[in-house]
């Protein structure tokens, strides 16, 4: 299973300045359900193993992206773009 979203942000600052800014979140579910029997025949009889293994797997990922641009004059401007991401498994 897989779920993801995001967010878009942009708009001015001023009059020389410009904004943007996005937020994404994805999440991913991995469920594993096995079931396994095995016989083991021997010279002086048999045995049977049965076993059961569950697991459930979650990775959430963020990343956070922005961007300042500054205007100020014709010739000299400023950009700024930081970006974080992370991501945790449980």
């Amino acid at each position: 299973e897989v779920k993801a979203g995001g967010v878009n942000y942009r708009d001015k600052v001023g009059k020389r300045a410009e904004l943007s800014a996005s937020y994404f979140l994805n999440e991913a579910t991995t469920t594993t359900d096995q079931q396994s029997q095995r016989e083991n025949i021997l010279p002086n009889g048999s045995f049977t193993t049965d076993q059961t293994t569950y697991t459930r797997d979650r990775q959430r990922g963020h990343r956070v992206n922005a961007r300042l641009d500054w205007q100020f004059d014709s010739l000299t401007s400023f950009r700024l773009t930081p970006n974080l991401s992370w991501q945790h498994t449980s």
